[in-house]
């Protein structure tokens, strides 16, 4: 397959990334919006296949409704001579290749690693979408180590039956639910079945104390006794914001260390509440100083005091007004000024 098939549109191919199941994978860049963008495009002797164009065409509409930052976001679709779907370009590695190159997950990833995927599946989940093939070749890992679930390229709507017939298995065998397996048709609990699998592959050998009985949960044989995607991500979240403010100094505060945990679940930090805006607290008290003051200022202004002194030395004040009488602070100031006007209306 050539990578120039879309060289002539918006978007203009600079490399291939990889291939999947359904098609080649490129990295190109988006000449409207300037940026990288994931180009899948469906190889040409699946393209010839109506069956698999309606299935890759529907991964198209199914992924646009999932808009959430553990699930890799859909941007557009089209045909160019062949099918194509336009995606968010992760610059990382999958799962897979991660454990490939070693060295495996700590406890700590792995905690992660769950929260995250669980939250991406719990989301999907809610859409009426069910992956069907969570792998860890389905697993990209971001910046900051940022787990994404991308190909849901054999996802189906619970509501939609017209595609999968029972009897019918897609998926991967070593993370397949035992009801996938049977081919019977599935649902959520097929993908929290598989995640368990995925993250007792990331584990190795030894699954993190906390997360050890959610996986044995999420694997249960039967659907019904899996616990669903959101309920496994509720239950982790404590594990999670612990194990993130372990490290945190204590000389930090509670709001940082709430931010280091919110980003470990790849869920944006509550915002602090809104500090009120500041007034001035003024005690009536004053208030009736200033008052005070400001009509002495006026008073003053109307009627001076005269510039004769009497033998001791007191100012008797101009045309037979007496003047008002300072206090001894502003509040008695305020008393004498308030006798001095009644003085002077009668």
């Amino acid at each position: 397959m050539t990578t120039d098939v879309l060289r002539q549109g918006r978007y203009r191919v600079e490399q291939p990334l990889g291939t999947g199941a359904m098609g080649l994978v490129l990295l190109a860049h988006d000449t409207v919006l300037d940026r990288r963008v994931a180009v899948k495009v469906l190889a040409d002797h699946l393209a010839a296949d109506g069956a698999f164009r309606q299935r890759f065409l529907r991964e198209a509409r199914l992924a646009a409704r999932l808009c959430h930052p553990n699930v890799v976001q859909v941007f557009d679709a089209g045909e160019d001579g062949r099918p194509f779907l336009v995606m968010e370009y992760v610059d990382g590695e999958t799962v897979a290749e991660r454990l490939a190159r070693g060295p495996g997950f700590s406890d700590d990833e792995v905690l992660t690693l769950a929260a995250h995927l669980s939250a991406g599946l719990a989301h999907a989940h809610a859409m009426g979408i069910v992956h069907r093939d969570v792998k860890p070749h389905n697993v990209l890992l971001g910046p900051a180590g940022i787990a994404k679930l991308t190909d849901f390229g054999i996802a189906r709507a619970r509501e939609d039956h017209g595609l999968t017939e029972i009897g019918t298995v897609l998926g991967t065998a070593q993370f397949m639910a035992p009801e996938q397996a049977a081919g019977a048709l599935v649902g959520p609990a097929a993908d929290v079945f598989a995640l368990g699998a995925v993250l007792r592959q990331a584990a190795g050998d030894s699954l993190p104390a906390e997360l050890a009985p959610l996986v044995e949960a999420a694997m249960a044989p039967e659907p019904a006794a899996r616990p669903s995607a959101a309920d496994l991500h509720d239950r982790l979240s404590g594990f999670i914001d612990r194990a993130a403010a372990a490290p945190v100094s204590a000389a930090d505060t509670p709001t940082e260390i709430a931010q280091v945990a919110a980003t470990r679940i790849a869920l944006p930090p509550d915002p602090p509440p809104a500090a009120p805006a500041s007034r001035p607290v003024v005690r009536k008290t004053a208030v009736i100083a200033l008052s005070a003051v400001a009509v002495i200022v006026l008073l003053l202004a109307l009627f001076p005091r005269g510039s004769g002194s009497g033998a001791d030395g007191a100012n008797t004040g101009s045309a037979g007004v007496a003047p008002v009488s300072q206090g001894a602070d502003p509040a008695q100031t305020a008393r004498n000024l308030a006798t001095w006007l009644r003085d002077q209306a009668d």
